[in-house]
């Protein structure tokens, strides 16, 4: 089987430090999940620090509504 080179989707570095489920890219510090990488095109995928901080934007949102909600 061959391996799939991966790239950065961001700045298009080929020389990206890789790790089994995502790889890191040293020129613009983001990581990127593979499965990403396999499915989406490179002007959809989002880092995964771009994802944790829509995962947290959501989660402080609910809870202020929560919050509101109690009053």
């Amino acid at each position: 089987m061959v391996e799939k080179k991966y790239h950065c989707p961001r700045c298009g570095n080929e020389d990206i430090v890789d790790y089994t489920d995502s790889f890191d890219c040293p020129s613009c510090g983001f990581e990127f999940d593979k499965k990403d990488c396999d499915e989406l095109e490179d002007s959809q995928i989002l880092s995964v620090e771009e994802k944790l901080g829509i995962t947290e934007a959501l989660d402080l949102d609910q809870k202020k509504n929560q919050t509101n909600s109690q009053d």
